[in-house]
């Protein structure tokens, strides 16, 4: 019997992981949020971030 593990990719993300993920501050993500630069979702006062809004987030903001 051959056993398979398959891993999915979290599609949200709390205040503390999206800190962790993008490599910053939860204070900074709370300025972006209230600036409107940084979509996010609340959910009985909880809030969460879409982890490709993060991405998109970071990539827009790459310096070359």
């Amino acid at each position: 019997m051959e056993c398979k593990v398959h891993y999915v990719r979290k599609k949200w993300l709390d205040e503390k992981q999206a800190a962790t993920y993008t490599s910053l501050s939860k204070r900074k993500l709370f300025d972006l949020r209230m600036s409107g630069r940084l979509s996010y979702s609340k959910v009985d006062g909880k809030i969460l971030y879409d982890i490709d809004i993060l991405d998109n987030f970071v990539e827009n903001n790459r310096v070359i």
